[in-house]
């Protein structure tokens, strides 16, 4: 059976829709859902969607949607076909409801859970691996300093110690993330954090060719925040985008701030290679690394964002494949009575 599409929007459109979507109801009205179209759904979605409605059955689901600013938005949708007297299908009438900021909260929750029972098991292995990690750091360093051996087998001895060493590190970040450390808050003015970021790493990126641009705002704004656990964030967030521009025909990674009414957005930008949806996916998950074996043991990421949380802010990313990634640490505004 063939079916002549006509959604709502091509004959009416209430203000609800021009709020949610910013096409005026002029502009709706007449046009198709392709307006909306965000390209974030394969065919085979839509082409599930129409067998379903054809069927003259009522489809729900979730659609992401883009809006006239070509921002994207979380769209909770029912759509009912509308049969005439003889039972044929004239219309459709779609019920929407913008999920967003639900959809937010569920993948916050989602990481914060992960993280909880990441932790746990975290704390139980730090513990087992780092008793016999201290018997093999400290007979390496014995037998490296017995007079008479082969250069070659202290050098090898020495390895050994170093190696040791860098998983005792590991395990030890490991703890830190199970105890979940809280902050030690205190009054902090943005551009006293973001100016003391920049001489810790300008060396390491004038070293390899890495434009660095950190804008400090010009008035005084405050957190309510742990400076060194801001720093932390904004550190491994500089490390990951370095790494992210090193292959970069264009090396460039900015630090810059803006506000809201309540929140202050610090961002890090590079000009890297970007990320695919399946790793955005994971990028907060412990133990998830794209970096090569021995560069990265994927807590950087999972203990930022607990630090976020822990301020009462979040951790985004916005990234697309060859042009580049966004991380925004969201933290409140201190707000002075």
């Amino acid at each position: 059976m063939r079916v002549t599409v006509n959604w709502p929007i091509r004959i009416l459109a209430n203000p609800a829709f021009e709020t949610l979507t910013g096409y005026t109801l002029a502009e709706a009205i007449g046009n198709t859902p392709r307006i909306l179209k965000s390209g974030k759904h394969q065919k085979i979605f839509y082409e599930r969607m129409w067998k379903t409605l054809r069927a003259g059955k009522v489809w729900t689901g979730k659609i992401i949607n883009k809006r006239k600013d070509e921002t994207l938005y979380n769209q909770d949708t029912s759509i009912t076909p509308v049969k005439d007297s003889k039972g044929e299908i004239t219309h459709f009438i779609a019920i929407n409801r913008d999920a967003t900021q639900l959809t937010m909260v569920q993948d916050r929750m989602a990481v914060s859970e992960k993280l909880a029972s990441t932790g746990l098991l975290a704390a139980g292995i730090a513990h087992e691996i780092n008793n016999p990690l201290s018997v093999i750091m400290g007979l390496s360093q014995i037998l490296a300093e017995e007079k008479g051996i082969p250069e070659s087998l202290r050098t090898d001895l020495n390895t050994i110690t170093d190696q040791a060493r860098r998983a005792g590190s590991i395990t030890q970040g490991l703890l830190r993330f199970s105890r979940g450390q809280q902050p030690a808050k205190s009054q902090v003015s943005i551009g006293s954090i973001l100016k003391q970021i920049s001489p810790l790493v300008a060396y390491d990126f004038k070293r390899r060719g890495i434009a660095l641009t950190v804008l400090s705002p010009n008035d005084d704004r405050k957190l309510l925040a742990d400076p060194d656990q801001i720093q932390q964030v904004l550190l491994n967030l500089l490390i990951n985008a370095k790494h992210a521009v090193e292959s970069s025909p264009k090396k460039k990674v900015s630090v810059s701030v803006a506000y809201t009414k309540t929140e202050a957005v610090l961002s890090v930008h590079d000009t890297g290679c970007g990320m695919e949806p399946g790793v955005m996916k994971n990028i907060f998950d412990p133990f998830f690394t794209t970096k090569p074996v021995g560069q990265g043991t994927g807590l950087g990421l999972a203990i930022s964002y607990s630090i976020a949380v822990d301020h009462g802010g979040t951790l985004e990313v916005d990234s697309e494949p060859g042009k580049g990634s966004e991380f925004r640490l969201i933290l409140p505004l201190l707000v002075e009575s």
